[in-house]
């Protein structure tokens, strides 16, 4: 098991993987600073390296139409609503019926959902949790998670962090 760790301001992020790697070979990514540490990628390089690059080009203002804040919340009453084939909550909808906050997240994982944007002239990276639909009682449960829902991790990324991140999977990667 290799382990790449890429040490910014106020956080690292530990790249682990296996020593000899294939396009499909899984790779996780452990975000950590000094109060928390957690998974936020866990699926094959490809899809990280089609991440990194259609992320450098797609880093979007946040909408008028979307309160900041509340991206992850919106994220899974997103998904809740599909799960009831409803729209339970108000979202706003693109013309191709996706919720407009989904060209913000970069991916979503079992257990979290990750977030590059721009607001107010700065780029965040944000680290939201993503619900579990139980088989009983979703609806109450659903209710219990938005109460006391809470983001992950959000901090602000220059640009030159987002370069030296996206130079070390593409890296990565071309060792293939």
């Amino acid at each position: 098991m290799m382990i790449n760790k890429i040490s910014l301001n106020n956080f690292d992020l530990s790249i682990i993987y296996e020593d000899e790697m294939d396009y499909y070979t899984d790779v996780q990514i452990v975000l950590s600073t000094d109060r928390m540490k957690e998974i936020i990628y866990d699926d094959n390089i490809l899809h990280l390296k089609n991440i990194v690059m259609s992320s450098k080009t797609r880093i979007f203002n946040i909408s008028d139409m979307i309160e900041e804040d509340k991206l992850g919340i919106y994220l899974n009453d997103f998904y809740f609503n599909q799960y009831q084939e409803t729209n339970i909550y108000d979202l706003k909808y693109d013309e191709m019926g996706e919720w407009v906050g989904m060209k913000y997240c970069i991916d979503v994982g079992e257990e979290n959902a990750a977030w590059l944007y721009r607001f107010h002239d700065q780029i965040y990276l944000k680290i939201t949790p993503v619900f579990h639909i139980p088989v009983k009682n979703a609806n109450m449960k659903y209710q219990m998670f938005r109460k006391q829902y809470r983001d992950v991790f959000k901090t602000t990324v220059s640009r030159e962090d987002l370069y030296t991140i996206e130079k070390k999977i593409l890296e990565m990667y071309q060792q293939l």
